[in-house]
């Protein structure tokens, strides 16, 4: 017990650290000022430069570790977000459903991508790539490691893919990387070329700097509900927050358990991606509370500003440690192929993005664009550093319906899951029947978003 909480200490103060510097830099590097890049997004990727992944200057706990408190964080994020709700819930299903039905297109678009580049390198390069390479695009990048590792690894084990499963991580972590650089990258060009309108005050020398002032104005952080002599605020607000994790992972504990001793033996990879959908009931829960201290007239105790505050905490160390905890491993098995379609499928990805968001649903918003791009190469918690480049306090509701669309979409994408095994079991013309059904399949999906939802709603 003791080493676990050395370690975890030493991981906050690796944290910290990382985040003092970065915020530093940002106060003093133009450049960063200019384009508003957050000083938790350059601790991030100070820390995993100098970290063991890298150059190895500093022993800071990673991998597991780290993972685990991102885990934990995002946790906690969509729970605070619950707690805060919206002003107004009109179009809130419509926007579930879009946000959905464009993942899942684009879900699609990297399966097709993925296996068109698999058919011109074994017609024209390689006849020898497994014909089941291409699906890793869309498992490594579009889903997740845990499910890309467990499709890989089944590749490996049953049809002979070398390297199946150590490919599929690497898929995962150049996803990562690009996710963070792509999507900076992004929101650099668009701020750039004039697409994202200027923000209130961004000439101020605290909002360039990211520290205020001595001598200016302070914004007050939030109002007290309690009495210090009984209870701190925001020890009130935090005893709220943990007893939602709680409650939380006491669910998810007892879901699992009914899952796997009463389901087959493959009800472990379902569980393992319940798990990893964990900010939806996140969310759920904090919603709940929110709408129980509500009925119990105690909502008053709850105040939005500290809990924007707390918010802003559990981010920006998630951020930090999410970047410090990209694996940067690669494989030598089909190297080339990888590195090409990684980097290529990514940027088809971005291109999808920007055509299907920004152009076909007419909603053009760098932010959202790329907060949907980070969630299709990485995770949530690229989304979530993405999108609050452009929006720090996280209002917009598209964060929500991106959550909720995580889960939606993964069960609207199963028959992809069908279609990329069909390359493994023939030649070339078996490539191109996957590609043209999964082409299919999310051409479908378009329609249906387009002609049942959009043209009735206009959303």
């Amino acid at each position: 017990m003791g080493e676990i909480s050395a370690g975890s200490i030493m991981l906050f103060g690796y944290l910290s650290m990382a985040l003092l510097v970065g915020v530093f830099i940002r106060s003093q590097f133009k450049i960063f000022q200019r384009y508003l890049i957050p000083g938790s997004i350059i601790a991030g990727f100070i820390l995993l430069v100098i970290g063991p992944g890298f150059l190895g200057l500093v022993g800071a706990p990673a991998g597991e570790d780290a993972d685990f408190v991102v885990f934990n964080l995002i946790t906690v994020i969509f729970i605070i977000i619950g707690l805060r709700g919206w002003p107004a819930e009109q179009g809130k299903k419509k926007g579930i459903l879009k946000t959905t039905a464009v993942i899942t297109i684009l879900l699609s678009f990297q399966l097709v991508v993925g296996i068109v580049f698999t058919f011109f390198v074994v017609l024209l390069i390689n006849p020898g790539l497994f014909r089941g390479f291409g699906s890793m695009l869309m498992l490594g990048q579009g889903f997740d490691p845990a499910i890309a590792g467990y499709f890989g690894g089944y590749l490996e084990q049953q049809l002979g893919f070398t390297g199946g499963r150590s490919i599929a991580f690497a898929f995962s972590s150049f996803g990562f990387l690009v996710a963070y650089l792509f999507g900076l990258g992004y929101i650099i060009g668009a701020k750039k070329w004039g697409f994202i309108p200027t923000i209130s005050g961004e000439g101020s020398v605290s909002v360039q700097s990211g520290i205020t002032d001595s001598g200016e104005d302070k914004k007050i952080a939030g109002l007290l509900t309690t009495h210090g002599q009984a209870v701190e605020t925001f020890s009130v607000h935090l005893a709220v927050i943990g007893f939602a994790v709680l409650v939380l992972y006491g669910l998810l504990k007892v879901l699992a358990l009914v899952m796997v001793h009463n389901f087959s033996a493959g009800m472990v990879i379902v569980t393992e991606t319940l798990f990893n959908f964990n900010y939806i009931f996140a969310l759920l829960i904090g919603l709940a509370i929110r709408r129980v201290l509500r009925l119990l007239k105690i909502d008053y105790l709850i105040n939005r500003d500290i809990l924007d505050r707390l918010l802003g905490v559990a981010v920006d160390f998630m951020i930090v440690a999410a970047i410090a905890a990209i694996p940067l491993v690669i494989t030598l098995a089909n190297l080339w192929e990888t590195l090409l379609l990684s980097l290529g499928g990514a940027g088809l990805t971005l291109l999808g993005v920007n055509l299907v968001l920004g152009r076909v649903c007419r909603e053009r918003n760098i932010g959202r664009e790329a907060a949907l791009f980070g969630f299709l190469t990485g995770t949530i918690s690229s989304s979530i550093a993405l999108i609050r480049v452009l929006d720090p306090d996280l209002e917009d509701p598209f964060i929500r319906d991106l959550a909720y669309a995580g889960g939606l979409s993964f069960i609207v994408a199963l028959p992809l899951f069908f279609f990329m095994n069909f390359p493994v079991f023939g030649g070339l013309s078996y490539l191109a029947a996957a590609a043209g059904l999964a082409a299919l399949y999310g051409g479908l999906l378009f329609c249906g978003w387009y002609f049942l939802i959009f043209r009735k709603g206009r959303v």
